[in-house]
């Protein structure tokens, strides 16, 4: 009753790092979207640094572990009603930007 009141009616989970995405309770969230009436509305998969998770690696292990890593959470997510699901860019991409044009000024564009 309390998120309706407030007017939330469906949220994204979201985790940052990989090791993150493994301490998720799916099952304990499916509970809490039960009980508050709260639609699972996306899954943001997890993401890491380029060695770590890199779907788009053209080193044949790395890419092929991580479109498994993934697709695992999203049978995961699926299993509790979930269908939409965003990835973006690694950390390295982030630090990338940083070095070039500066932290205050993503923070500005942001």
């Amino acid at each position: 009753a309390q998120c309706a009141a407030a007017g939330i009616d469906c949220v994204e989970i979201s985790c940052s790092y990989l090791k993150e995405a493994e301490q998720i309770d799916f099952a304990s969230i499916k509970e809490w979207s039960d009980k508050y009436s709260v639609k699972l509305w996306s899954f943001h998969l997890p993401f890491g640094h380029f060695d770590q998770i890199d779907i788009s690696s053209t080193n044949d292990e790395l890419r092929e572990n991580s479109v498994k890593i993934m697709g695992s959470y999203m049978e995961k997510a699926a299993g509790i009603g979930i269908d939409k699901f965003i990835i973006t860019q690694a950390i390295d991409a982030y630090d990338a930007m940083v070095e070039e044009y500066g932290e205050t000024s993503l923070d500005e564009a942001a």
